[in-house]
């Protein structure tokens, strides 16, 4: 942090933006891509992201609002 970084983006990794979020207080804003298990972050850290999960979650809201009642979803065999 002493290069002079005004902002970071980043970790993507869940276990590192964990850590970075057991932390007090980060000494420039952080935009994690991705969201960590703790329900209070550290101050200055930003957390986005959206897990298929979420993704699959607001569509299904959305159609059902839209008055949709059925789906169909396509898939890989990709683990």
């Amino acid at each position: 942090m002493d290069e002079g970084a005004e902002l970071i983006i980043g970790p993507l990794g869940r276990e590192q933006v964990s850590q970075l979020s057991a932390l007090e207080q980060l000494p420039v804003p952080t935009l994690a891509v991705n969201y960590s298990e703790d329900s209070e972050p550290a101050g200055n850290l930003y957390q986005f992201g959206l897990s298929a999960e979420d993704e699959a979650r607001q569509v299904a809201q959305r159609a059902w609002v839209e008055g949709h009642r059925t789906a169909m979803i396509l898939t890989t065999d990709a683990s």
